[in-house]
Formats: C-alpha cells, sequence, structure tokens
C-alpha cells in the first residue's frame, strides 16, 4: 500500500533497524485501524551525510513494504537530534510520533535519558514504546486524571485519539487518593468533565483510586500492569525541560515503565488543530 500526499502521517524515528522496527510495527497497527500513512525519519549530524542516510532509509522502506505491506515515506534531516524529529513532524504535517526507547542506567538516570528530552516540549504527541505490539488494537487505555487544568486537556487529546485511531477502548480513569478539600473538588470536577465525553462518546469505563500512602505514578503503573492495558496516557508538566530531568523524573520511570506498556506523552498545548486530525 502506497501512501499518499493527502493521508494523515505517523513519524517513526529511525535509529537501530531493530529497535525501530518495533515502533514501526506499532504504527502499522494504528495505520491499519485509520488508513494513515507511515514515514520513518533520520537525523544526522550534518547536511554532508544526508544523501547517504536517505539511500539507506530507501532501501528500509522498500524492505518494510516487502515485510509489511506498507511503503512508507522517508524523510532525512540535519540537526539536533534532540529538538529535529519535532520540527519533522510539523513540517511533514505528522500528526503523531512513535518512537522506541530503551531503559535507562547510569548518569541517564540523574541527566535524563534522550527520550525524555526529545518528548519534551514537542507539540506533536509521542507514543513511546519498548517492546512489540502484543496484539492488533488499543482497546484498554488507562487515563490519570488529577487535580489539576491539564487532565481536562488530556481529555480532549483523548477524543483525537479516539476520533482518529477509530478505537473502541475500555477506559480506566485513575485519580490519587487525597486528604487535601480543595484538590479533591478539582478533581471531582475533572473526574466529572471526563465521564461525561465518555458517557457523550458511549465508550465504557470504570474509576480507580489510588492509595495515598502509594506513589501515584508508582500505582496506576501498576494498575495499567493489572488490567493488561495497552497503553498509557500521561502529559508532561508545562514548560517541561532540562531542570525537570536533572536527577531524574517520575515521567521518565513511567516512559521506561518495567512492563513495557506503551506511554503517549503530550506536552500541554493550547489547541488541538495544528495536529492536521481535526
Amino acid at each position: 500500500m502506497e501512501a499518499n500526499t493527502s493521508q494523515k502521517k505517523i513519524l517513526v524515528p529511525w535509529g537501530l533497524t531493530m529497535m525501530s522496527e518495533t515502533a514501526f510495527e506499532f504504527a502499522v497497527n494504528i495505520s491499519n485501524g485509520c488508513d494513515c500513512g507511515i514515514t520513518i525519519g533520520k537525523v544526522v549530524k550534518s547536511e554532508s551525510l544526508v544523501n547517504e542516510a536517505r539511500a539507506d532509509l530507501e532501501e528500509v522502506s522498500l524492505n518494510l513494504e516487502k515485510k509489511y505491506s506498507i511503503k512508507p515515506n522517508i524523510v532525512v534531516a540535519s540537526g539536533n537530534i534532540l529538538k529535529k524529529f519535532s520540527e519533522i513532524a510539523v513540517e511533514q504535517n505528522c500528526s503523531l510520533i512513535i518512537k522506541h526507547t530503551s531503559s535507562v542506567s547510569g548518569m541517564e538516570k540523574i541527566l535524563g535519558g534522550k527520550t525524555i528530552k526529545i518528548v519534551a516540549g514537542s507539540q506533536i504527541p509521542y507514543i513511546i514504546v519498548q517492546n512489540s505490539p502484543q496484539k492488533k488494537e488499543i482497546d484498554k487505555i488507562v487515563l490519570p486524571l488529577d487535580y489539576t487544568k491539564e487532565s481536562k486537556e488530556k481529555m480532549n487529546w483523548f477524543s483525537f485519539l479516539n476520533r482518529n485511531f477509530k478505537l473502541h477502548p475500555h477506559v480506566y480513569l485513575v485519580s490519587p487518593q487525597t486528604t487535601d478539600d480543595r484538590k479533591m473538588r478539582f478533581i471531582k470536577n475533572n473526574l466529572l468533565f471526563a465521564k461525561n465525553i465518555l458517557d457523550d462518546k458511549g465508550i465504557q469505563f470504570e474509576h480507580h483510586t489510588i492509595d495515598s500512602k502509594i506513589d501515584y505514578a508508582d500505582g496506576f503503573v501498576e494498575l495499567a500492569h493489572k488490567v493488561s492495558a495497552d497503553i498509557i496516557l500521561i502529559m508532561l508538566p508545562k514548560d517541561f525541560g532540562f531542570s525537570n530531568v536533572l536527577f531524574g523524573s517520575k515521567e521518565q520511570d513511567i516512559i521506561v515503565n518495567k512492563y513495557g506498556i506503551p506511554v503517549m506523552c503530550i506536552n500541554p498545548r493550547d489547541d488541538l488543530t495544528l495536529t492536521g486530525w481535526k
């Protein structure tokens, strides 16, 4: 199947073939459900390396077409890998980036892994995967909702996912337990907002509360594992940057969770129209 320019697009950053193909498999499953195109992209350090990298990707594209019956477009650019993939996604009108990651170790735990630095600040959402997909459908989504206003924005992104990926998921709304009356009031408002959206779309859901004795993020990751969730949807803090990843961050721990559950990472935005998937 040859991708065409009118299709919605998914960008898959390409590095080491075996690891990148894990992300490509995930993209293929989504593409089959929503008839969107796939672009594989590579970032090189200097312009002099672009032609060689493009030739390599052309061969990769042909091999992927033989294996998956989907021929991805290719794009190669030079620049800073921490920023360039997000720029490519915007330039190529891609609405989603799917990237493979590995567990962090050593100094990465202190200074932050490359993946969390790449994701931070991107206006295009990332799905971060560690392993090949276990099934073709995304039908169980864990959606943490706390007292922050970003929780409501997260529901807008869920609507984006549901509408454009043509999902029919069971949603697990997860909120933290708190004795703070003000925070509890915000949590209840966010839950009501979420439930109204899900009811309106006819989506089945259930609500879980994480005991205050347990770290909230650890709790919803454990829940995701328990229910065999296909994806966890999180939102990074506003203005998330280097200072947030220095000495480690909870977001990084979620992304490289020990169960290998895919994580969709979203940076706060004022609109959804720039994604192209309206």
